[in-house]
């Protein structure tokens, strides 16, 4: 295709994706759709069809076509009076016969009395025998920077119905751009922008016995700057336990194009007697301290901006309570526990001699004491005397009963106690859970 075929087409794709004028009420923003490429027989009639769309809101006026042959192949005396005289009319229809073998550039432009489309080209392909396939490129578009973009080159035709062969090719890039075209022989190629700007590209198709003129297609990618999303972290309610001193959470924010982050608390409510200027740390950090001397309702609401753009207003409420309302912590030792034990006995001269019961270690457990504040308890275990507990402090730990003396034919119960303290930062609790050894010594 020349230079001048190019730059229409360039023109076209990247003119109507432009601005849209100012005053929508006086100008329209008008498509003119010529219709698809396509192959003829050299000697017939063909028949054109204009449509168009109107992109802006506004009242157009009555629409008129205007068909133009921009380029017409070597041989050929056709020009704009091949439409006839009724050309530039709201007419949609007209017809021209091609008077030499080529391709014919013919552009359309659909206009009212104030505003006039960009030119929509249309390729005519005048042949013999076997008429050539006809590619479609698809539309020009707008994609965000950074991200994947697929072509659509499935509208590509050929008149005998036979199967195609796609070739994709990069015609210019913005300066800077450096990109890489994925599937370039398939309908469907595609590539990744790096860099803000306009990229043309050109599609040929092929039936396996002749090639198409090339269809061009641009893409204006942009940098497309996401709102930031404020997350304030979730409602918490504080019992009377936790410290005075509590952390706002605003990690849970992000910016969807990875932008760092601004963040602005605001105190919108707190309870009677407390100060709205003191209670939080810092107003631009992403966790802030709250501190509070008086308990009740603290409301916040934390806005994010990535520098240009700012979040909606994410709201969270810090809810604290005083000593006055603790409730004490319950402990929760166990059940009772019962081992029996049997040691072997035999026969000496000087009477029978039986073996200890083996030493038994049992796990100790505070996993079911509770507190209904949802307070951290600590835990001790204390027990009598001749047992050992491994970790007194521990919330789970293990009893260990030394090896106890056996008597024949006799089952002796060794009973031991252990006693559980769970404490919250106000309150203590006990619970007493018994262990019985049965020690048994067999009869010789």
């Amino acid at each position: 295709m020349s230079s001048k075929q190019t730059l229409l087409l360039v023109l076209c794709l990247t003119g109507c994706a432009g601005e849209e004028d100012s005053d929508l009420n006086a100008v329209c923003e008008i498509v003119a759709l010529a219709g698809d490429d396509r192959a003829v027989l050299f000697g017939e009639s063909v028949d054109l069809l204009a449509s168009h769309e109107i992109l802006s809101d506004c009242a157009s006026g009555d629409i008129s076509y205007r068909w133009s042959l921009e380029e017409v192949p070597d041989g050929s005396f056709l020009d704009d009076l091949a439409f006839g005289q009724t050309n530039d009319t709201p007419a949609p229809q007209t017809t021209f016969v091609p008077d030499a073998l080529g391709t014919y550039v013919i552009s359309l432009v659909a206009h009212d009395s104030v505003s006039e489309s960009p030119p929509d080209l249309l390729l005519i392909t005048a042949t013999t025998d076997n008429p050539p396939p006809s590619a479609n490129a698809g539309t020009g578009a707008t994609a965000p920077l950074g991200l994947l973009y697929t072509f659509d080159g499935t509208a590509s035709a050929d008149p005998d119905g036979e199967p195609l062969t796609y070739d994709w090719d990069i015609a210019s890039v913005p300066d800077g751009g450096d990109i890489v075209l994925y599937d370039e022989h398939s309908a469907n190629a595609s590539f990744v922008p790096n860099i803000a700007g306009t990229y043309v590209f050109s599609l040929r198709v092929s039936d396996g016995t002749s090639w198409s003129s090339r269809d061009y297609v641009a893409l204006v990618a942009t940098e497309v700057n996401g709102v930031p999303v404020a997350n304030a972290g979730q409602d918490v309610t504080y019992s009377a336990c936790d410290s005075s001193h509590v952390n706002l959470n605003g990690w849970g924010s992000f910016d969807p194009d990875a932008d760092s982050l601004l963040w602005s608390w605001e105190v919108l409510e707190v309870p009677d007697g407390a100060n709205p200027e003191a209670v939080l740390s810092d107003l631009h950090s992403p966790n802030p301290t709250l501190l509070w001397e008086i308990p009740g309702e603290y409301e916040f609401s934390l806005q994010v901006s990535d520098g240009i753009l700012l979040s909606p207003y994410d709201l969270v409420a810090i809810t604290t309570t005083d000593l006055g309302e603790n409730t004490p912590p319950i402990a929760d030792a166990g059940s009772d526990s019962l081992v029996a034990i049997n040691a072997d006995c035999e026969s000496t001269g000087s009477g029978v001699v039986c073996e200890e019961c083996r030493s038994v270690s049992l796990e100790l457990s505070s996993e079911a004491s509770s507190d209904a504040d949802g307070d951290a308890l600590s835990t001790h275990w204390t027990s009598t005397e001749l047992v050992e507990i491994l970790e007194p402090t521990a919330p789970s730990t293990d009893l260990v009963v030394p090896p106890l003396t056996a008597y024949p034919g006799v089952a002796t119960d060794y009973v031991f106690q252990v006693e559980l303290s769970v404490a919250d930062c106000d309150a203590t609790d006990t619970d007493t859970r018994l262990l019985t050894i049965r020690c048994t010594g067999t009869n010789p």
